[in-house]
Order: structure tokens, then sequence, then C-alpha cells
């Protein structure tokens, strides 16, 4: 199987969680029990999930949204720890649309892209939170429609959007679903990714998961430049390197086992 160094460093090295969301992706089982309890556990009475993903923390809308991409991409929108995460989401949102960083982080000396009341935080918290909602089925919602008129604000005359470039393949997740995939405004943002060549493998595949969960034809040329991509930054070992974290060579490397499935390549 290509990329089989890779599969066995997940199943040897993963989390009970990570393992599982592996064997679902290959079809290998549709066991989500381990998955649900990772997510129960980790879960705060509000629904958020806490900063760092360390228990005892506040709530932060960064590990909050990666558990909503989590839920959508294992099918769990029945379970009740995913209505709560979607009831608390959509309870906090600000009145003009945009989500914000948990002000209590402030104290925390959060990284800048996760510093309260910042516009570059309001700008990718809005994409990632309303992407993962309409993944998991509330792209008619208001709070959803409410975010992409708040996104449109920040879109700029060559087709990027403000912030950094996380916030324009957010951008088309969020207005492909209803715009369509071949909408000029889609289109020239996704120009811009294609233009973009300093990538790492933690955000080449999270874009690329993105322009999947946002309709884009696998045989797109964009979509195969950047797999291309993608495969060339995969190491001898047979794992991809994060960009959060060094030694953590399972996490990278899962997500990017899941958009090469997703887009035919496993």
């Amino acid at each position: 199987m290509p990329f089989s160094q890779a599969i066995e460093i997940v199943k040897r090295k993963g989390s009970k969680e990570q393992q599982a969301r592996l064997g679902l992706i290959l079809e290998e089982s549709q066991d989500t029990s381990e998955i649900v309890k990772f997510l129960q556990d980790l879960q705060l009475p509000e629904g958020g999930f806490p900063y760092k993903r360390k228990p005892g923390n506040p709530y932060c809308l960064s590990p909050t949204s990666m558990m909503m991409k989590i839920m959508a991409e294992t099918k769990l929108t029945t379970k009740p720890v995913c209505q709560r995460t979607l009831d608390f989401v959509k309870s906090i949102q600000h009145s003009q649309g945009y989500w914000d960083e948990n002000p209590v982080l402030a104290s925390y000396n959060p990284p800048f892209w996760d510093q309260p009341g910042q516009l570059v935080t309001q700008l990718w918290l809005t994409g990632a939170i309303t992407d993962t909602l309409t993944r998991l089925g509330e792209g008619s919602s208001p709070e959803v429609k409410k975010a992409r008129a708040f996104l449109l604000k920040y879109r700029r005359e060559d087709g990027r959007f403000e912030g950094p470039l996380i916030v324009t393949w957010l951008a088309i997740a969020v207005l492909a679903p209803t715009r369509g995939f071949n909408d000029p405004i889609v289109q020239s943002a996704l120009a811009i990714l294609n233009q973009h060549t300093d990538w790492d493998a933690t955000d080449l595949s999270w874009a690329l998961e993105c322009l999947y969960w946002a309709g884009a034809p696998k045989d797109d040329p964009v979509v195969q430049h950047l797999i291309t991509a993608l495969i060339a930054l995969q190491r001898p070992e047979g794992h991809w390197l994060s960009s959060d974290d060094s030694d953590d060579i399972v996490s990278t490397t899962l997500q990017c086992l899941i958009v090469l499935k997703r887009f035919d390549r496993i």
C-alpha cells in the first residue's frame, strides 16, 4: 500500500483516538468509541475544550475548532458531545458575526494567533469555526451566515483575505459551499494558494482538507499541485513534520494521510 511507512507510524505511535481515526479513514474499522471517549474526557462542562488541551485550563476556541474538525471527520454529529460543542460555540458568537478568543487567556501569554481582542485572532478563528460548523451541518444557520458576511469585509482586491494565509484557505471552505467552487471570489482565493511556495506539511494538509470540504474537484490543477507539494514534504522515515511540535510525528502524519485518502492518493 502507498504510504505504508506513514500508516505504520500512526499505528505504532499514535494514541487510541488517533489509531481509531486512521482505521476509519482507511475503512479498516467503523468503531468510534475511542474517539468519543477522548472528546468526552477532554470537554469542559460548558461545551468548549481547554487551552493547550490540558484539563483544568479555561476554554480556548483554537482546540475547540480542532475538536469540531475531528467530530466532522468521524461523523459524530448525532453524539451529545458534538451537540454540546455546537450549542456552546454558537452562544459565544459576537453580534458582528465573528468569534474571538476567550479573554481569560490573555493572562496565559498565548501565541499571537490566540491573543484575544486582536483582528488576526478574530479572522482566523471565525474562518475555522465557520468551516467546522458547515462541515457539521450548520451551513444554513444564522451564525454561519453572519460569519460569512464578516469575513467578506476583509477580502482584498487581489483575492487574498486579510491576516495570515490561513484565513484565505479557510475563506474558500466557508464560501464555496454556498457560492460554488467556481465562484470568482473562491477562484481568486485559490489562485493565491497556488502562488504560495513556503509551505510546511501542517499548513499544506490543512489547506487541502479545506479544499476537499469546499467541494474542490479531485483533478483540479491547484489541488494536484498542492498534493504534489505535500508528498514531497514526506520524510525518508515515512512521517511528516509538525510545524507546532518537532517531537510530534504522529498528528501531522495522520492529517496528511487523511487528506491524501480524501483525494484518492491512498
